[in-house]
């Protein structure tokens, strides 16, 4: 049996398809499977799957479109590798992807989901402007992260099958396109994580992309997955709490001095329960939210100057430098500097 299985869903991929493909041929660790689905393209992306002639590749061959989650599902049944690594129809992973993960993860028994830094380019240019995405290596941090974004990068995770096997975990296909941070959340009952802190995969970023094109689903079913986060700690949210945390998840705040009150206990409340049910590391969750907590102070401040008199009520503690830094921070921060003009 091969170490690793890729899955890789296709779907009218034909412009970027053979990159993808090729950076998976090429990998510097070779024993693994790469089980390609073609979800009924109308383009010429089967033809290019079948011009490579490796014995590595099984192309399951699809006439309709039915949609990547569940070939995904389908590929985690079928494959019979001892990891699971995924791959996009239009991203180029680096030649020692492989190698790293594998040797990674036969060192580490108790991580089941390693994942890596990845640099995104747009279209077809690979040599022009770059963005580099880093991930938390940690464990704890990893999963205080998972509270307000993905901290996964899905194309270039690799992922212990025998978790997902023995605990009958799968893709949801009603969470698409967020199925994969929908997958971390619910793994992390069951397993440790890590990202290897080096680039290990090129992601295109282009207007076809499936993420691109379903920006509001994604947002709205992130959200559920956040709500649902912060619930474990609480046990549910009332009515107001959940309008409240969702307007930190999605950074809309009022200025009102009623609302910040609301606000700043909400907060308190997930500080406080988190260190008496420890469902996250305290210190790291603490943090976290101290950072929120100044993030909408610096918004607000920026709108409405006479919010720093409520926030100066907060803390009873005036006789600190830390107070009075923080104090001047919020000030300077609300007040838009232009640079001169030449």
């Amino acid at each position: 049996m091969p170490m690793i299985s890729v899955l890789m869903p296709v779907y009218n991929a034909e412009k970027y398809l053979a990159l993808a493909i090729e950076s998976i041929l090429n990998q510097t660790f070779s024993d693994f499977e790469f089980l390609i689905f073609n979800d009924g393209s109308s383009d010429s992306s089967k033809e290019i799957i079948q011009s490579f002639k490796d014995p590595r590749i099984k192309l399951f061959d699809y006439s309709t479109n039915v949609g990547y989650v569940g070939h995904l599902n389908h590929g985690i049944e079928v494959a019979t590798g001892k990891y699971i690594a995924r791959m996009d129809a239009d991203d180029i992973s680096l030649p020692e992807r492989f190698e790293m993960q594998v040797r990674f993860l036969e060192k580490n028994p108790e991580i089941g989901l390693c994942g890596a830094w990845m640099c995104e380019f747009n279209g077809s240019d690979t040599s022009g402007k770059r963005i580099i995405y880093k991930y938390f290596a940690d464990h704890e941090e990893i999963c205080v992260k998972l509270l307000r974004h993905n901290s996964f990068a899905h194309p270039v995770v690799m992922i212990r099958r025998s978790i997902l096997i023995d605990n009958g975990l799968k893709y949801e296909v009603d969470y698409m396109p967020t199925e994969d941070y929908r997958l971390w959340v619910t793994l992390k009952k069951y397993t440790r994580f890590h990202n290897i802190q080096k680039v290990l995969l090129q992601y295109r970023q282009h207007t076809n992309q499936i993420s691109t094109q379903k920006f509001e689903l994604r947002h709205k079913n992130a959200n559920r997955i956040k709500l649902g986060l912060i619930e474990e700690i609480f046990g549910g949210l009332s009515e107001r709490e959940t309008v409240l945390y969702t307007d930190i998840i999605n950074k809309t705040h009022s200025d009102s001095n009623s609302y910040l009150s609301e606000l700043y206990s909400l907060i308190n409340k997930i500080i406080s329960t988190n260190e008496e049910k420890k469902v996250y590391h305290p210190g790291l969750l603490n943090k976290e939210f101290q950072n929120i907590w100044k993030s909408v102070s610096r918004q607000c401040i920026t709108k409405n100057r006479k919010v720093i008199f409520f926030w100066m009520k907060l803390y009873p503690n005036k006789n600190s430098f830390k107070y009075y830094a923080y104090m001047f921070y919020l000030l300077f921060s609300s007040f838009k500097l232009k640079r001169p003009t030449k």
